[in-house]
């Protein structure tokens, strides 16, 4: 499934003014049916901006080639960067922007806007 256009606009909106080297913003929806959720990052790090897959679970993303698992349950992620030890992501805030529409279906979704920054691993 594709987010659409005005929904990633708000989630590239989101990023401004945030102070850290390395965070998240994630925009998610949830289908008002059933419930099923995706999840899109958009990561920035030193090297720069990043989309990504930030469903829950564990993937090697192709647009950062290292190991990234998100844990949504405990609003906690971490990732592997070549060379580096495990790094560390927590869910600093989150605000639903209520329906955002899926442009292939036309399906309304809700939505909400998350911001994922680095912490030190506990976990």
């Amino acid at each position: 499934m594709r987010f659409n256009t005005i929904a990633l606009s708000v989630l590239a909106l989101a990023t401004t003014g945030v102070a850290h080297e390395d965070y998240m913003h994630v925009l998610t929806r949830c289908h008002p049916m059933n419930g099923a959720c995706s999840s899109i990052g958009l990561w920035r790090t030193g090297f720069g901006w990043h989309p990504l897959s930030a469903d829950d679970g564990c993937r090697d993303n192709q647009e950062i080639p290292n190991l990234l698992c998100m844990d949504w349950a405990a609003a906690r992620g971490h990732f592997y960067f070549t060379g580096q030890n495990k790094r560390c992501l927590k869910r600093f805030s989150r605000v639903d922007i209520g329906a955002c529409r899926n442009d292939i279906s036309r399906a309304d979704y809700n939505c909400d806007i998350s911001l994922w920054i680095e912490v030190p691993c506990t976990w």
